[in-house]
């Protein structure tokens, strides 16, 4: 059943929600959660588009985007597993590429365990396209796939991007649901 759109609020991430992202982050990502040091850093460094979905004043989900020089990075989405599947990610992806839209930000990456297929039907629903494979990027030695999306106009709509050249950033490891 898809989360209405009125029973779930989509709103900036504060302080006070960490202890509650950090218990999401560990029940949606069992191997290498993020830590409170690095969501803390991400807070910082991206506070404005650190979004969390809240539903019946629980949060329920999170979408973290950093932008450096014009482009955006996907950092992680996570979205709590008795909550999965009923719409959550993509009203959270919908409200973060509504914001980046108004703020001028065509370009977006990010990075996806290669054995994801969830989240790589996801991501390419919303117009992100691979640009290459990296090898042994996570810490167990599995591989992963550099995503990128280039936004056009006001439609909203995405193309493709060319595989050219990319960097892998340091502290990110994945985006996912």
């Amino acid at each position: 059943m898809p989360a209405k759109r009125s029973a779930v609020q989509i709103r900036t991430f504060r302080a006070g929600d960490l202890k509650r992202v950090l218990a999401l982050e560990r029940a949606t990502f069992a191997e290498g959660p993020y830590t409170k040091a690095m969501f803390r850093e991400l807070y910082r460094d991206c506070g404005d588009l650190f979004f969390v979905a809240v539903r019946v004043g629980r949060i329920v989900g999170y979408m973290v985007t950093c932008v450096d020089k014009g482009q955006a990075e996907i950092v992680s989405i996570g979205v709590d597993p008795k909550w999965q599947k009923v719409g959550l990610g993509t009203r959270l992806m919908e409200h973060t590429l509504a914001v980046l839209e108004k703020r001028g930000i065509r370009r977006m990456e990010l990075i996806v365990r290669a054995t994801n297929k969830a989240a790589l039907r996801f991501y390419r629903r919303f117009g992100f396209r691979s640009a290459g494979r990296i090898h042994r990027y996570y810490e167990d030695g599995a591989d992963a796939f550099h995503m990128k999306r280039i936004q056009t106009g006001k439609s909203g709509s995405a193309v493709g991007s060319r595989a050219g050249g990319f960097k892998v950033l340091g502290r990110r490891r994945r985006a996912t649901l």
